[in-house]
């Protein structure tokens, strides 16, 4: 990734009446040009004339950083970042933990931003996937380090969205395998559902949905406060979130906005 390293701004904040000049998405900052804050916590022993930052990453002249602390034996003259949830220098791969201790550092290699751009424009940390020697890795921001999602078939995997992946032999939902789904007929419903089928089954997340009739199933154009849509049903049963239940039961718990699909 052509990332680049930013200088800290010196930066006023808001004041009734009164506009400041830190931008909404500026993590690092100087209110004094001494002592650089990330998101107001002071970055302890911080040299701002050398501090430069990229993605929640950050270095100066001694140290290199995850937010508002140091990595212990860092080595800022080679520090770079690969993506939104992964850095690393001479000696180690970093992530918002720490030293990365589970995968090669020889092989590794970032798949994707690790982000997208939310609907006011701003980064959104999303799941990232990598690999190394051993096959593909997945990371949810704050799971600290990544997990190995096993018997992955690295040179067929693809990411297909911000949740779902294949390579030629299973479907995955984040590191976990969509249970007999068949990647080459498998698709999700709808972008604001975690509902998917391939030709023979029907899934919510990476849960089969043994009773789902996979002629007349259908998804409710129902969202709840997130945007997604949680409902659907066939001529048996209704279905929320992957649940179960009767016809009646769904009609109780169609309380939320109507939304087109």
């Amino acid at each position: 990734m052509n990332n680049i390293w930013k200088k800290v701004r010196v930066v006023t904040l808001p004041k009734f009446g009164k506009p400041g000049t830190k931008e909404k998405d500026e993590l690092y900052y100087s209110l004094d040009g001494k002592t650089v804050l990330f998101n107001s916590y002071p970055v302890k022993g911080a040299d701002f004339e050398t501090f430069v930052h990229c993605m929640g990453f950050a270095k100066d002249k001694n140290k290199c950083y995850r937010a508002n602390s140091a990595y212990k034996g860092s080595a800022p003259e080679t520090f770079e970042v690969l993506n939104y949830h992964f850095a690393k220098d001479k000696n180690h791969i970093y992530s918002i933990g720490g030293i990365v201790k589970n995968v090669d550092y020889d092989t590794f290699e970032v798949l994707d931003s690790g982000f997208q751009i939310s609907s006011d424009g701003l980064r959104d940390s999303k799941l990232s996937f990598s690999s190394d020697k051993s096959g593909i890795w997945w990371m949810e921001y704050y799971s600290y380090k990544p997990v190995l999602i096993k018997g992955t078939h690295k040179n067929t995997f693809q990411r297909i969205d911000e949740c779902f992946s294949k390579d030629d032999k299973y479907v995955y939902f984040g590191g976990t395998r969509l249970p007999k789904a068949n990647p080459a007929t498998w698709k999700r419903l709808h972008e604001s559902s975690y509902y998917s089928k391939d030709e023979n089954r029907f899934y919510f997340t990476n849960n089969l949905i043994k009773e789902a009739d996979i002629d007349i199933f259908e998804l409710l154009p129902v969202s709840c406060i997130t945007g997604m849509l949680r409902f659907a049903k066939d001529k048996n049963w209704g279905y929320m979130l992957g649940r179960v239940m009767s016809h009646e039961e769904l009609e109780e718990n169609l309380n939320c906005g109507k939304v087109d699909l």
